[in-house]
């Protein structure tokens, strides 16, 4: 499948059980309370189960099109979905140290340039304030989401989501301009998708639309496309 076919086939998909997408926002709306309630340590903590759950659903999502399924899975096996979302969470959270690190080094390096010192890693704090961060960001996207596929190709078997040079074959194989084609329109759609939830969430019907329908529909657009594109190196 090239990138059109894979696009539209996903939009279809995540538009074909509204039921299931409404679930699956019904359950990811706990996850987006506790975000906004951050500030009461165990009132988010017991709000993050739910959204443990969502991610364990998406990681379904994935696995179900790896082996050729083109329906929306049930809400079942929950013990199942729960530990496939604890994977992907520690997976994610991986990925996101070195965008931390990153993210941390200006500061680490305030009080240097406070005091007037110039150095390699003041300059790299200095850099690292736009570009560089971003650069990192982006490259570690890239990975993550062939990682998570490639996790979801062996079972949930945490390593598989690390296996670089497997990950890097497998992006070769799909085609480096075709996968970061899809990477981009994913940011693109992504950045729609947040517009309008920004705006819907300055009416009342917002409130209900975003997290009930808008986020849940892009969650399994995107994990429904990442899986084709996945398996479109097999072609």
């Amino acid at each position: 499948m090239n990138i059109k076919e894979i696009i539209y086939d996903s939009l279809d998909y995540s538009s074909s059980d509204w039921m299931k997408v409404i679930i699956l926002g019904f359950i990811s709306l706990f996850l987006f309370m506790g975000i906004l309630g951050m500030s009461n340590g165990e009132i988010y903590i017991i709000l993050l189960i739910p959204g443990i759950f969502s991610l364990g659903y998406l990681f379904r999502v994935l696995k179900d099109t790896l082996n050729g399924s083109d329906q929306i899975p049930d809400f079942d096996g929950w013990w199942e979905m729960f530990i496939d979302g604890l994977r992907v969470t520690l997976v994610v959270l991986i990925y996101t140290i070195p965008v931390i690190l990153v993210t941390l080094i200006p500061d680490f390096t305030q009080n240097a340039i406070s005091l007037g010192s110039f150095s390699g890693i003041s300059l790299w704090s200095f850099l690292s304030g736009s570009k560089v961060q971003f650069i990192v960001f982006a490259v570690v996207g890239i990975i993550e989401f062939m990682g998570i596929a490639n996790l979801a190709l062996h079972q949930g078997k945490i390593g598989a989501a690390f296996r670089f040079g497997e990950i890097i074959r497998r992006i070769s194989m799909i085609g480096w301009a075709k996968y970061i084609t899809w990477y981009l329109i994913i940011w693109i759609l992504g950045s729609v998708a947040f517009l309008i939830s920004i705006l819907a969430l300055n009416i009342l019907i917002g409130i209900i639309v975003v997290p009930l329908i808008i986020l849940p529909y892009f969650a399994l657009l995107t994990s429904r496309s990442l899986a084709l594109v996945f398996v479109s190196s097999e072609i």
